[in-house]
């Protein structure tokens, strides 16, 4: 039997069970980890109409299927928003407001798509993180080898997040990769209106500044050459040498040169692949591909 022969008689042979094993549809559900997000701006004035940009931390899970039953039920999925600017706080160790919630969660109004493709959550729980103003702390020994930097004085948090009429896309080209919603942003006694979109996964598109400084040591990697064979200059033995640091006991810590200068670069969204069957540009404040509206 040919090549041929051997491909057409797969196919009359399978073709039955391809009948017979049609994929079941996906639930409802969003990707796991950081979506990269554009706020638009609807209403409001002030500290809270600032926003553009931004990271959401987006999980999506499955409530169980009774409080006697634990096993997770596809037909009860939900979704939790916390956005970067909270985890940074959080992560930060500083001390925030037990009786808030800093992560907004809500279900699925239905577990299976609509015709469109699209997944719905119109209401979810408000997001809110408020936190004490602290002091600047002067820089402090721990001990004989570890010293703590200053830390200067921090305002007080008191923003929170209201999600709304979220729509998680649910088609074959983006199972759960993007969404869109509503949000009512406050801080204070300031509050604006924003529509907001968003994309996974988070693709970074910062180059390096044409001509943008390089740190002092760049392409360095030897001494330069002296003098003589010591490696100091003619006639001064010790011209040029860095002091030996002292003998201490504590180990030597080298500093980190600083990281070069980014700019957009909206070719590598372009080309990237991993956000495939979309617009995409690259965001200036994030340096992150987001979706060109």
């Amino acid at each position: 039997m040919g090549n041929r022969d051997a491909f057409v008689f797969a196919q009359v042979t399978l073709a039955p069970l391809a009948v017979g094993c049609d994929q079941p549809e996906p639930k409802c559900a969003a990707a796991h980890g950081n979506f990269a997000a554009t706020f638009t701006l609807v209403s409001g004035a002030g500290a809270c109409a600032e926003l553009t940009s931004g990271v959401l931390n987006i999980q999506s899970y499955n409530d169980s299927k009774s409080d006697s039953d634990p096993v997770l039920d596809p037909d009860k999925p939900t979704l939790a928003i916390q956005t970067q600017e909270t985890t940074d706080v959080l992560w930060s160790g500083r001390p925030v407001d037990a009786d808030g919630r800093p992560f907004a969660f809500g279900a699925f109004d239905d577990p299976d798509p609509d015709d469109e493709g699209f997944c719905t959550v119109r209401s979810l729980s408000r997001a809110v993180l408020r936190a004490d103003a602290t002091e600047a702390m002067p820089e402090m020994m721990i001990d004989e080898c570890t010293t703590q930097p200053a830390q200067p004085a921090q305002p007080a948090i008191d923003i929170s997040y209201r999600w709304t009429n979220v729509r998680v896309v649910m088609t074959p080209a983006a199972i759960g990769t993007r969404l869109e919603a509503d949000l009512e942003y406050t801080v204070g006694d300031c509050t604006a209106e924003y529509r907001v979109a968003a994309v996974w996964p988070v693709v970074e598109c910062g180059s390096p500044v044409e001509g943008g400084e390089e740190p002092a040591d760049a392409g360095m990697s030897d001494p330069p050459p002296g003098g003589d064979e010591d490696g100091g200059a003619d006639g001064d033995e010790d011209a040029g040498a860095e002091p030996a640091p002292a003998d201490s006991g504590c180990p030597v810590v080298e500093e980190e040169p600083p990281p070069p200068e980014l700019e957009a670069d909206d070719e590598i969204c372009e080309t990237q692949g991993a956000i495939p069957d979309v617009d995409v540009r690259c965001d200036p404040a994030i340096l992150m591909c987001v979706l060109d509206d």
